[in-house]
């Protein structure tokens, strides 16, 4: 018995020992992040042309705030850098200490298709100007490559360019919502590339835009607030408080920008808000579990649609007054809703279909059978196409307005999570959760064009329209 004691002694011994020195990684809950009293960064290395005839591989990423240079994780998909086509990669990204930091270096090493070590060595960067960053804020840093098979003798470090996230034009913006890091990504859509990234705080449960005034909305659920952004300053302006919610879920917005819908799990009612001052206009209580509010205008008339998942119910309520107006079955597992083409349409995950539900009628006119579990529905007015995204499934499907049967696939690299249109590109944008990424798909041809690489799993998408 003294012989195992030891025994156990020495191993449990043995493993504090190599957890110390770094041997075995210890193990942590997996939570969302925190940057109470730090900040995140996330470094993208862009190259204008690459060059499909070298590998570059970047490694030990350091950012330097005196006197110290703190490390950077590397992300898993940075191993081989550029050898493809794309444009912008993924670098590195991870919660950082707050301060100013002025330089960044890191290991680079240049090979060629035969697998041949071309040059190795430690490249340091200036910044162009100091970036500091502050606890609670989220920030971009990228790396311009120009490294080309024909420029290998010149010094490595007059082809590398470091420059932090600079304000960029509203217009023709794509904005990407990642809770679990507290951050919103910019991106661009010409090329298709993250340009900046913003802290948006924890918990924020929904984001919608206002193309008309140019203002982004992000529901704060800890706060129990609406956060508004100024999509041509570039920056947060106010708050909207929601007393009157205890657990605000949703958030919806009316095509004219004027009026916010919020869904207030807990006490099971409806909010409509004028957005500009703030001031709660109307409430509504709702006997169903309440989901993601959608205003829409049918003759004239607006409306809100609100999913009751767990009731299998379609709610529909009257804008103005706030009052409800009918309650209609909505499937065994009913996950989107939208108006197209004068009808409801509604998906229903567990039997694989996409209701039809006539307003006038107000019930089901037609069940339209999907192979694909359907999740997430939009809208394609051009083309006069219902788009339906999938979180079983890497494809979208295309579903023509009057049909009833689904015309076309297409595939975009994963399971997708929202969906949102660029009518004026002609592109379509998907989250993929599990990717951590968005994928960009072009209308006319109905293919993947590029991918949009971020560090977290994206939950939300809008686009800004010029």
């Amino acid at each position: 018995m003294v012989k195992i004691a030891k025994n156990l002694f020495l191993i449990a011994l043995m493993t504090i020992i190599a957890i110390s020195s770094g041997c075995l990684k210890a193990t942590t809950p997996a939570v969302d992040l925190d940057l109470t009293t730090s900040a995140y960064l996330t470094l993208f290395l862009n190259t204008p042309q690459p060059d499909k005839q070298l590998d570059i591989r970047i490694s030990d990423v350091e950012i330097y705030a005196e006197p110290v240079w703190y490390p950077l994780n590397i992300h898993s998909a940075a191993e081989n850098l550029f050898s493809g086509s794309t444009t912008q990669q993924l670098l590195a990204a991870g919660e950082v200490v707050t301060g100013n930091f002025s330089r960044i270096r890191f290991q680079l090493q240049i090979i060629n298709p035969a697998g041949k070590l071309l040059r190795q060595e430690q490249t340091e960067l200036n910044l162009p100007t100091a970036m500091e960053l502050k606890a609670g804020c989220s920030n971009a840093l990228f790396i311009t490559c120009q490294v080309a098979a024909n420029s290998l003798d010149l010094p490595l470090a007059q082809q590398f360019m470091v420059y932090t996230q600079q304000r960029p034009l509203a217009d023709e913006l794509l904005y990407i919502l990642c809770p679990k890091i507290q951050t919103l990504y910019v991106a661009r859509v010409n090329p298709c590339q993250v340009i900046a990234a913003y802290g948006v705080g924890s918990n924020i449960a929904d984001m919608v835009i206002d193309n008309n005034n140019q203002l982004l909305y992000l529901l704060d659920r800890q706060q129990r607030l609406v956060q508004r952004f100024d999509t041509i300053a570039q920056t947060f302006t106010d708050r909207i408080p929601l007393p009157l919610a205890d657990e605000p879920n949703n958030i919806g917005i009316s095509a004219d920008g004027t009026i916010l819908y919020v869904s207030d799990g807990y006490n099971r009612q409806l909010l409509k808000i004028n957005a500009e001052n703030g001031t709660v206009l109307e409430q509504q209580n709702i006997s169903y579990q309440l989901g993601k509010p959608y205003p829409f205008t049918h003759q004239n008339q607006d409306y809100v649609a609100l999913l009751s998942p767990r009731e299998q119910q379609l709610t529909v309520l009257r804008a103005q007054p706030l009052t409800v107006e009918y309650t209609v079955n909505a499937g065994l597992q009913p996950y989107d809703v939208i108006y197209a083409d004068q009808q409801l349409l509604v998906s229903d995950m567990f039997a694989r279909q996409i209701l039809v539900i006539s307003p006038e009628s107000r019930n089901i006119t037609a069940r339209i059978a999907t192979t694909q579990m359907p999740g997430t529905l939009c809208i394609d007015t051009t083309n006069s196409n219902i788009i339906i995204g999938s979180s079983t499934s890497d494809t979208l499907a295309f579903l023509p307005f009057g049909q009833q049967l689904v015309a076309r696939r297409t595939k975009v690299g994963g399971a997708v999570g929202d969906i949102t249109i660029a009518t004026g590109r002609r592109l379509v944008f998907a989250a993929l959760p599990q990717k951590h990424q968005v994928s960009v798909i072009d209308l006319p041809s109905e293919k993947q064009i590029a991918t949009i690489e971020i560090s977290a799993s994206p939950t939300v998408i809008v686009f800004q329209e010029p």
